[in-house]
C-alpha cells in the first residue's frame, strides 16, 4: 500500500509499504519526522547509515532533509529489501545493502512477520522463516573505508546493542543516533555506552519499548537553538493530538 505524509518542511513524501495499518502508521509517522526528528543544528552531513531500513522510510524522509549524504541502508530481509530498493530507486545518494549489521558475521535465522519487521530474536507461530546475512558492523565499515559516521539510526528488533557496541570505535563522532529500544534494560545499556560523547534529546516510548534519539553533546551549545526546536517538536505533537482526538 502507499503512503503519503507531509515531512516538517511542507514537503509530501509517498512511500510503498506492507499491507498493514501498524505497517502504515510506523512508516507515516517516519515521513513526518515524528519518529526520527530532523535535527537542524549540526554540522556537515556526510554520511548516513540506516541500520535496519525496512521499506525504506528512514532513508527516504533523511535523504530528503539531508540531499548531499551518502546513506547506506541496511535490509536483510528479502521482501523489505526489494521494497526499500523500489522505494529508494530514484535517490542515487542512497545504497540499499541486502544484508543485515550486527556484532559478528554469521548467517541466521530470520522471522518476518505481515509489517516485515523481521527479527533474529523473537519469533511466532505466523511468521515466515527465512536465512539472511549479517556482517559485524565493524568490520564492514573498515572495510569500505569509512572515516565518519554523521547520523546513525539503528532499528534491528532486539539487535540494536549487539550494533553499537560493534561501531563503538565511530560512535564518539555520530553527530545524531536514533536507535530503538526493545526493554529497559537494553535502554540502561545504551545510555551508558552514549553517555561519554552524546545526550538524549528525545524520547518516543514506554517502559520496554521505544525510540530514542542522542545527540553529540558539544552541538548542544547553542541554547536558544535547541530550546526553538525542541519547543517545535512539542507543537508538532500538540496539533497532532489535536487533529486526532487526543
Amino acid at each position: 500500500m502507499q503512503v503519503a505524509a507531509v515531512a516538517p518542511d511542507g514537503c509530501e513524501l509517498h512511500l510503498e509499504c506492507p499491507t498493514s495499518l501498524a505497517a502504515a502508521w510506523t512508516n507515516r509517522s517516519i515521513l513526518e519526522g515524528s519518529t526520527y526528528p530532523a535535527i537542524p543544528f549540526l554540522e556537515p552531513v556526510t554520511t548516513i547509515f540506516d541500520v535496519g531500513a525496512n521499506c525504506g522510510a528512514t532513508s527516504l524522509f533523511l535523504a530528503h532533509h539531508f540531499p548531499g549524504a551518502t546513506i547506506h541502508a541496511f535490509e536483510p530481509g528479502r521482501a523489505a529489501h526489494e521494497l526499500a530498493s523500489a522505494n529508494l530507486a530514484h535517490l542515487p545518494t542512497v545504497t540499499v545493502h541486502h544484508l543485515g549489521l550486527h556484532s559478528s558475521n554469521q548467517r541466521a535465522e530470520l522471522a518476518v512477520p505481515e509489517d516485515l519487521n523481521g527479527s533474529v530474536l523473537k519469533r511466532s507461530s505466523t511468521d515466515t522463516i527465512e536465512v539472511v546475512e549479517l556482517r559485524s558492523a565493524r568490520d564492514w565499515v573498515r572495510e569500505q573505508a569509512i572515516d565518519a559516521i554523521d547520523i546513525l539510526k539503528v532499528d534491528v528488533e532486539g539487535c540494536e546493542l549487539a550494533v553499537l557496541e560493534s561501531l563503538e570505535p565511530w560512535l564518539g563522532r555520530v553527530q545524531v543516533v536514533y536507535v530503538e529500544y526493545e526493554s529497559r534494560q537494553d535502554r540502561r545499556a545504551i545510555d551508558a555506552l552514549l553517555a561519554p560523547s552524546h545526550e538524549l534529546y528525545l524520547v518516543h516510548g514506554i517502559l520496554d519499548q521505544g525510540e530514542c534519539t542522542y545527540v553529540r553533546a558539544d552541538l548542544l551549545d547553542d541554547g536558544p537553538a535547541v530550546l526553538a526546536h525542541l519547543g517545535e517538536i512539542v507543537a508538532a505533537d500538540l496539533r497532532a493530538r489535536a487533529g486526532t482526538g487526543q
